[in-house]
């Protein structure tokens, strides 16, 4: 009867050998960090059978060539007031105007208007409306600019006192001027250039502080030294 008891025992073994291998075999997926984390792009790419084709392809956007891509401005100004003079009738800003050519060709036909304003609400429309229309300000021809041209122009520009918008603090009246300058011109290959001068002068602190002190106006004439100015953004 040995042989009989060998056989039960061998069979139990199978028995829960079988059943360790079901439960493992059962057993859900659990993801690990190793599982989760990707190895290089390739792995985002969707895989498409030898026999498929993919529908529908995107296809992304060439750049444009070197020679079709907008080419940077080759104008460029800056202003430095002076003086600014005060009369019964005219307000009077007096300073310097670089124009410079930062490109590699010539500029010809340059072109400069002029205007002067005053701080006032709207005052951004009416600075917008100044550059793109051409017939206002007053406006002269200055020639041609070479490759790396500097040009110093002094400017002297004047406004009707009557024209000007006046602000009241603390029982005294003030105004704050805005310089306008448009510079346009041609290059060499026919591009047409343009540059925007849009700046507020007043009076510099020492030292030099974020805003300007505007100009007092309710006394008798007089002459504003130690100006300064800041660039309007439109």
């Amino acid at each position: 009867m040995w042989w009989a008891a060998g056989l039960i025992a061998l069979l139990a073994v199978l028995i829960v050998g079988w059943r360790i291998r079901s439960h493992k075999e059962a057993e859900p997926y659990r993801e690990t960090d190793a599982a989760l984390e990707i190895a290089n792009e390739a792995d985002l790419q969707p895989l498409v059978a030898a026999h498929e084709k993919p529908t529908n392809p995107v296809r992304l956007a060439e750049p444009a060539p070197r020679d079709q891509q907008k080419a940077a401005p080759s104008l460029s100004v800056s202003f430095t007031p002076e003086t600014a003079q005060l009369s019964l009738a005219n307000l009077t800003v007096n300073g310097k105007l670089s124009i410079r050519n930062l490109g590699t060709n010539p500029v010809e036909q340059l072109k400069i208007r002029t205007a002067m304003i005053s701080a006032m609400e709207g005052q951004q429309s009416r600075i917008a409306e100044f550059h793109k229309d051409p017939a206002r300000g007053h406006s002269e021809n200055i020639g041609d600019a070479a490759a790396g041209e500097e040009i110093a122009l002094a400017l002297e520009i004047q406004i009707p006192r009557g024209e000007l918008n006046t602000f009241d603090w603390r029982e005294r009246q003030f105004l704050a001027p805005i310089v306008l300058a448009n510079i346009s011109g041609v290059s060499a290959d026919g591009r047409s250039e343009e540059c925007h001068l849009s700046c507020v002068v007043g009076r510099e602190s020492q030292p030099p502080a974020p805003k300007l002190k505007p100009l007092h106006v309710d006394r008798e004439p007089r002459r504003f030294d130690n100006l300064g100015f800041r660039p309007i953004s439109v």
